[in-house]
């Protein structure tokens, strides 16, 4: 135990040092295999849109995923496209299919379709409020847990629906 907590004191209470990872150019990051790659993506977490930051990126995550395996950059991956603007989504999968393995691409064919449907799940839900009112925690419940099919559905459902069980009995 007492060892326990020298230990955490030692980490705890001695001066760390932050890296200011804007200062840093694209090619010191890229000297850091790993660690640059997630300091490359937050670097420019605003700027992703762009076909640069794509051409720079998905070779990278290629090499990783050669490498060291698919786990860290499907993480990578994932946060990167986690942000990615619904007008920019064609962009990235076009890059996706010129840099990234077969796995890997899949892997962003996932998150697009994840994206569309809380695309759809978003407006369903602006548009059930709007002529509802709001919605009760049970359908709220129900359209977090809807496939991209129910949420279809539902949508068709609320232009003859005169109350909102109509909606969710369809």
């Amino acid at each position: 135990m007492a060892n326990t907590v020298h230990s955490q004191k030692q980490i705890f209470l001695n001066p760390f040092q932050l890296i200011d990872v804007n200062r840093e150019s694209d090619e010191e990051l890229q000297q850091h295999l790993w660690c640059g790659l997630v300091a490359f993506v937050l670097k420019y977490r605003k700027a992703r849109k762009n076909a640069e930051f794509l051409e720079r990126l998905l070779p990278w995550l290629h090499k990783i995923e050669i490498q060291q395996g698919l786990n860290y950059a499907k993480i990578v991956l994932k946060y990167a496209f986690s942000e990615m603007e619904s007008d920019k989504e064609q962009l990235f999968i076009q890059k996706v299919e010129q840099y990234l393995s077969a796995e890997l691409r899949g892997e962003v064919m996932t998150l697009a379709q994840q994206l569309e449907q809380r695309g759809i799940k978003s407006i369903l839900l602006q548009q059930l409020q709007c002529k509802f009112g709001s919605l009760p925690a049970h359908y709220q419940q129900q359209l977090d847990q809807a496939t991209s099919d129910q949420l279809m559905k539902w949508a068709n459902a609320i232009l003859q629906a005169q109350v909102l069980c109509e909606v969710f009995e369809r």
